[in-house]
């Protein structure tokens, strides 16, 4: 019986475990796409551009998941590091020309909304 108790105690503390680190690697790769794109957003190319995209909408997905579970402190992290995303995505939409300004409004408005409906429901 003591056996049974220690296993299932063991069993909590890993799920409790992997559910923080799960957590935290949203926060973790949200504050590592901000910072990439930040440094190098000048060079990106527009195929980067949507791979850029396409990570943030994967991590405001994993971040969504856990909305529930983030201290004050982290949805204040989280809301600094979708703003710094959002400018570089904004002066990203500028630098690809005039020529794709109707794209990438449309582009951002998509962004924005993601994050909006997924994050702050």
């Amino acid at each position: 019986m003591k056996r049974i108790r220690q296993i299932t105690l063991l069993a909590a503390i890993t799920l409790v475990m992997a559910s923080c680190a799960t957590r935290k690697s949203a926060i973790n790769d949200l504050r590592s796409l901000s910072n990439d794109i930040e440094l190098n957003s000048s060079r990106y190319t527009l195929k980067e551009w949507k791979e850029a995209a396409t990570d943030y909408a994967k991590i405001n997905k994993q971040l969504t998941k856990h909305a529930g579970e983030y201290t004050q402190e982290e949805r204040t992290e989280i809301t600094e590091l979708n703003a710094k995303c959002v400018k570089s995505f904004t002066s990203g939409a500028i630098t690809q020309g005039s020529s794709r300004i109707e794209n990438a409004v449309g582009f951002l408005k998509d962004i924005i909304s993601g994050v909006k409906d997924s994050f702050w429901k």
